[in-house]
């Protein structure tokens, strides 16, 4: 059995290709010369999670500051306040604030 080696070059190019980023290469006309260009920037894959984890911490310390107030009895005239406009609306108010009330018939 025979192997051929075949060795065809047709430019050489030096260029950094990183992760998720979409690249164009550009021969010339008479095949003399190329070029590699960036089409869309490439872009780190973690950046996602940082994000989200970032959003996720952010809304647990808002719970654990509005919970701190409301055990301390800060939002009492709040409460007072909210229960006193859902009674002239026609709502049935419970005694829990988060707890959701229903339509008094």
């Amino acid at each position: 059995m025979r192997s051929f080696r075949f060795s065809f070059e047709l430019c050489t190019a030096k260029f950094r290709l990183r992760e998720f980023g979409v690249y164009d290469l550009v021969l010339s006309s008479d095949g003399t010369a190329c070029e590699v260009t960036e089409a869309l920037e490439s872009v780190n894959a973690f950046l996602a999670i940082l994000y989200w984890s970032l959003i996720v911490i952010g809304l647990v310390v808002i719970y654990k500051v509005f919970m701190y107030f409301n055990d301390k009895g800060s939002y009492d005239k709040a409460k007072k306040a909210w229960r006193n406009q859902k009674r002239k609306m026609g709502f049935k108010v419970s005694n829990s604030f988060l707890k959701f009330d229903e339509k008094a018939y």
